[in-house]
């Protein structure tokens, strides 16, 4: 009776490897996307602040936030394909950003690319979407010196994150 219970074990056994390494691969593509996502979307909070720094000048705002997107390195293996760059007005009240080509005061960045999967391409995924959006808004920050009085400026120091 002992040596029929051990042929069952081992069948069973035999059985539940593929399952469970099948799920190990698809944990592992599923890490791969939330880290190549995590990482672009880190690009884009910067390309937004980036960009917001010069929103009144469209093509400065978008050399920023290319230049800032491209110092933050992607999860390898992803890549960036189309990131779009649109000046607006962000309300404070609402939290909504509209966009608006006249006295913008807000940048919203949105980045779409793609991430190779590990372990997909063995059931003919070799890619998975990812995408990220951020707003950057150039704030008003008042600046006072010692003795010098005070003076008003403007500051890149808002983020709004839409996920």
């Amino acid at each position: 009776m002992g040596r029929g219970r051990r042929g069952s074990y081992n069948v069973l056994v035999a059985l539940m490897v593929p399952v469970v390494l099948a799920m190990l691969a698809l944990g592992i593509d599923v890490w791969t996307i939330v880290q190549a996502q995590s990482k672009l979307q880190v690009a884009v909070d910067g390309a937004a602040i980036a960009g917001a720094s010069a929103p009144t000048r469209l093509a400065e705002a978008r050399r920023r936030a290319l230049a800032n997107a491209e110092y933050n390195e992607l999860y390898p293996g992803s890549e960036i394909t189309e990131v779009d760059l649109v000046t607006g007005e962000y309300n404070d009240d609402v939290g909504t950003f509209q966009q608006l080509t006249t006295r913008p005061n807000a940048v919203r960045v949105t980045a779409r690319g793609k991430v190779a999967l590990p372990f997909g391409s063995f059931i003919g995924i070799d890619t998975a979407p990812i995408s990220a959006e951020a707003r950057g808004r150039r704030a008003p920050v008042a600046v006072v010196g010692a003795g010098s009085g005070g003076r008003c400026g403007e500051s890149a120091g808002r983020l709004g994150r839409h996920t």
